[in-house]
């Protein structure tokens, strides 16, 4: 004689099983969140150095003098050089998150081109020369 098992799962163990699924995406989630956040701080960091790369080649073929915001160099404008005429970045980087320009100013012979990272810090680099 044959007991009568039934087919399938209980209620509990559904339960439990979304309850493991349901804390896994969450761990996931804040991993992914904590990831991106990384990643975009990275390109930050890269566009910043970039920038920084551009204005010391500027320096080198530009008369020893790097740009200033009213000679075409703002955060969304090609970094060139009159004379000669070069253009040395045709596509200056924004920001990833929030597409705003990076900070460049200038003081005399002396530059700092900043940006802002995800926990509100600055990540500056100056001239090289």
């Amino acid at each position: 004689m044959k007991k009568n098992v039934p087919n399938g799962f209980t209620l509990i163990e559904m339960l439990v099983v979304l309850s493991v699924i349901g804390v896994l995406i969450g761990i996931g989630t804040v991993s992914f969140s904590a990831a991106q956040r990384n990643a975009q701080d990275a390109k930050r960091r890269e566009d910043v150095a970039f920038i920084q790369k551009s204005l010391e080649q500027y320096y080198s073929l530009c008369g020893n003098a790097y740009p200033t915001a009213q000679s075409g160099v703002s955060v969304r404008a090609p970094v060139f050089c009159s004379q000669p005429t070069v253009v040395i970045a045709t596509n200056v980087p924004v920001d990833p998150r929030s597409a705003t320009p990076y900070v460049y100013t200038l003081n005399g012979n002396e530059y700092t081109v900043c940006a802002t990272l995800q926990n509100n810090s600055q990540y500056c680099l100056n001239n090289q020369q």
